[in-house]
């Protein structure tokens, strides 16, 4: 008899590498150990890294089965890996950031709390620290907004664009047919849609007009393939401000070099040691 409503219990799962298939060594071990449920294909995985195993439970963990079921297992605990913010930062948190707290201060509430824009750019020259005011801000973000998922895109060439949302279709819940621009345009479809939820994509390194638009030898640039959602942000990093401009109109922020005091303030954080 179907329930008339959803019921939810909490509890921790136990894991074993051999199929339980006796009810009394099922209810003598979960009171034992107060577990509320028994899997097998996370068994171990722990012991190796910190993981979350989302799993669909299917049947009572004994001798009965009943295979027509596990189809809505496994929709269930797809639907719940779906709803997981993913993170694709190819880079380390930088725990040396100093400096460029004023054009954090401006980026937050642009993005966040006013919501004046859904594509913003940093500009300035090589060198600068655009990278790593945007680095910190994806950490940023990954901490206070876990709602969020954060993805990272070199912009260096098309190489690097196809590599980074290469492994970004790993990390999302979609299906390719495997040619690069089927995948490509897998993601970006994914991440305009609403199932993505709210995402924030880092494109770095941006300065090159044509790998953003193409050109008459090289056609078909990869702004293209760059997602575009409501709830979403996209944040360029690049030396031109003429690529700023074009990809985000007047939403263009400025880095300036470190001044003297943030300078050595930097230098300090260097020369202690253990900090990277």
């Amino acid at each position: 008899m179907p329930r008339a409503r959803l019921e939810q219990s909490d509890g921790q799962p136990a894991s074993s590498d051999t199929v339980m298939k006796s009810g009394e060594d099922r209810d003598a071990i979960a009171r034992q150990a107060g577990v509320i449920s028994f899997e097998m294909d996370g068994a171990g995985v722990w012991d190796i890294f910190p993981c979350v195993a989302i799993k669909g439970a299917c049947d009572y963990a004994d001798s009965h089965k009943t295979k027509a079921w596990q189809r809505y297992a496994a929709a269930t605990a797809a639907a719940y890996r779906a709803a997981l913010p993913c993170h694709y930062i190819p880079l380390p948190e930088n725990r040396r950031f100093v400096g460029w707290d004023r054009t954090l201060d401006t980026l937050k509430p642009m993005l966040f709390v006013r919501k004046e824009c859904w594509k913003a750019a940093i500009v300035g020259l090589g060198g600068v620290g655009k990278t790593q005011v945007a680095l910190q801000l994806a950490y940023l973000i990954k901490k206070h907004r876990p709602e969020f998922s954060i993805f990272w895109v070199p912009a260096l060439s098309k190489v690097t664009f196809e590599q980074a949302f290469t492994a970004m279709a790993r990390e999302l819940p979609i299906q390719s047919g495997g040619e690069d621009d089927d995948l490509k345009e897998s993601v970006r479809r994914y991440l305009s849609s609403e199932a993505a939820g709210p995402w924030l994509l880092v494109v770095d390194n941006a300065d090159d007009r044509d790998i953003l638009f193409g050109s008459a030898d090289m056609p078909g640039g990869i702004s293209e393939y760059l997602p575009e959602s409501d709830d979403s942000l996209t944040l360029f990093t690049t030396r031109s401000r003429e690529v700023a401009v074009s990809v985000t109109g007047s939403d263009v922020i400025e880095l300036p070099a470190m001044d003297l005091p943030e300078a050595a303030v930097f230098l300090e954080k260097c020369d202690k040691p253990g900090q990277t």
